[in-house]
């Protein structure tokens, strides 16, 4: 499938509409941030008017002011990376805690959309599996595919019926042969949605004017053009019904 739109705007469109969808997990991050260093400056404040215990030590006071500061412009630093477009090299780095971001900053949009979104990993030693990829480019694909899901589980257009929306949301990392491989498993409340093909697989989406069309051709050129590829497996409706997108990148070592 080809759209009449270069790949880099459809890509930048896709950056826009992640900005969006996290723009309250984004602000709840910084007022936390900013929360700190006013409780440390009140502390201090209150010291200063001499309404605090002449035994609470100056330079403990100091040193949380400063801690919190700190802790402050790390959140910045780590918002500013994720709203601003980057352009990473092709570098190993460990995808759980990318997966553990995604999980943190898109679970309001879930829990809004009637869906539990978490983290299913049971490999001991999952938190440091690394792949070789852009960082940027695939924490873009990932998260896209994340709100897809939720969109496909909460969606009223693509029911048929007064059944309930929701569901659930996982995603897991495992190695696989000499690839890691990042499950994004779907289970939708409503059974009947378990058919729609093209709400799950992103080959569905054929024509170019198809409703979410350049979302779906957006995602597959994050991925291949980033060396990794997509694979799909849906469970048995009995065991769950169950939709899972996988991303396959190669193993690395950090």
């Amino acid at each position: 499938m080809k759209l009449a739109v270069p790949d880099e705007l459809i890509e930048a469109a896709l950056h826009v509409q992640l900005i969006q969808r996290c723009q309250r997990a984004y602000i709840h991050e910084l007022r936390n941030g900013l929360q700190g260093v006013a409780t440390g400056i009140d502390l201090l404040t209150r010291m200063l008017a001499g309404k605090l215990p002449s035994t609470v030590p100056v330079d403990k006071a100091n040193d949380m002011v400063r801690r919190a500061i700190h802790n402050c412009e790390h959140t910045m630093q780590a918002v500013m990376d994720q709203i601003i477009p980057r352009d990473d090299p092709l570098t190993p780095f460990p995808v759980a805690a990318v997966i553990e971001t995604a999980i943190s900053l898109l679970n309001n949009d879930a829990l809004t959309n009637g869906i539990t979104l978490n983290s299913a990993s049971q490999h001991a030693d999952a938190t440091t599996m690394a792949i070789l990829a852009r960082k940027d480019k695939f924490r873009l694909a990932l998260m896209t595919l994340m709100l897809r899901s939720i969109d496909a589980m909460s969606n009223a257009q693509y029911k048929d019926d007064a059944s309930p929306g929701g569901g659930t949301l996982s995603v897991a990392v495992r190695a696989m042969d000499a690839t890691i491989a990042i499950d994004i498993a779907a289970t939708p409340t409503d059974s009947a949605l378990f058919e729609n093909t093209h709400l799950w697989r992103l080959d569905a989406v054929d024509a170019p004017k198809a409703d979410g069309a350049w979302v779906a051709h957006g995602i597959q050129l994050l991925v291949e053009n980033n060396g990794g590829v997509i694979e799909y497996e849906k469970n048995d409706p009995a065991l769950g019904a169950t939709h899972i997108t996988r991303l396959r990148f190669p193993a690395a070592v950090l």
